[in-house]
């Protein structure tokens, strides 16, 4: 037998069952992956450049993306346990709530490809085309994300006592321009180490860099497509936003840890400069 997705009862059962207990859910295990990363961040935080040295305005940059990611996730499903996990006693303004959520959702999706595009840019050795192009995707996927938040639409539900999102099937083309951009940007960041596979210095570097390359490309894919197509299929209100926040922190989850590992591996790569191309053959 067929089943009803737009049935009240399927409805009223999706978000108590999954969207509240989901969002509990991420919501936890994003803390224990905060609270787990912090000596390190404060590590980053304290350290100067390499060798006495200030450290430049792009590893500045870098650091902060990357601190940024972090913490605007927090806040992010903080806001959308704020909604999702309300009473009738703490009833939202969800319109408020939804702009918010998102804005800081979108961002987060924007500070996650920027980390990528800075070792694709950076494996480049700044090729004018492909930094470009870097940032022609961007620039792209912000401009959706932009959109995207003006247009954004939500209620309150007195029948699930949560805040209901309306507007979900207009993230269609946004999602599929995020999972669009930062699939450009894996491979072409695996295409770029691919040029120095056959490199006689730096190969602990390089093979690093591939491992997380095809680590982070798988990633990306499976947290990024569900929501995708959960969105094109447009079975309902609940399962199209069901896996937005997990896919939005297993994305950062993949993107900050990475970041964490390379730092590990070879401070200097992050904090002294960008030029990561140093242990590459030029």
């Amino acid at each position: 037998m067929a089943i009803d997705w737009n049935d009240p009862t399927t409805l009223a059962e999706q978000y108590l069952a999954f969207l509240k207990s989901h969002y509990t859910v991420a919501t936890g295990f994003y803390l224990w992956e905060v609270v787990n990363g912090i000596p390190f961040d404060w590590h980053v935080v304290k350290r100067e450049g390499t060798e006495g040295k200030k450290q430049t305005v792009s590893a500045l940059f870098t650091k902060s993306v990357y601190l940024a990611c972090r913490y605007l996730t927090l806040a992010s499903v903080i806001s959308a346990d704020a909604g999702f996990g309300a009473t009738k006693s703490s009833q939202v303004n969800c319109e408020v709530w939804m702009r918010a959520t998102m804005t800081f959702s979108y961002l987060i999706f924007e500070l996650a490809s920027i980390l990528i595009a800075i070792r694709v840019i950076t494996i480049w050795n700044r090729h004018r085309v492909m930094t470009a192009l870097c940032v022609a995707g961007l620039a792209l996927q912000l401009g959706y994300y932009i959109r995207e938040i003006v247009r954004e639409e939500a209620k309150w539900d007195p029948t699930n006592v949560t805040c209901l999102v309306l507007s979900a099937q207009t993230n269609r083309p946004t999602v599929t321009v995020t999972l669009a951009v930062d699939m450009f940007l894996l491979i072409s960041m695996l295409v770029g180490l691919w040029r120095w596979r056959d490199a006689s210095c730096g190969r602990g570097l390089w093979s690093l860099l591939w491992q997380q390359g095809l680590i982070w490309l798988a990633v990306a894919t499976l947290a990024e497509i569900p929501t995708v197509v959960l969105l094109w299929l447009n079975l309902n209100q609940a399962m199209d936003v069901i896996f937005f926040t997990p896919e939005m922190i297993i994305v950062v989850v993949a993107a900050t840890r990475m970041y964490r590992i390379l730092w590990s591996y070879d401070p200097a790569a992050y904090i002294s400069t960008l030029g990561l191309e140093r242990n590459l053959p030029t």
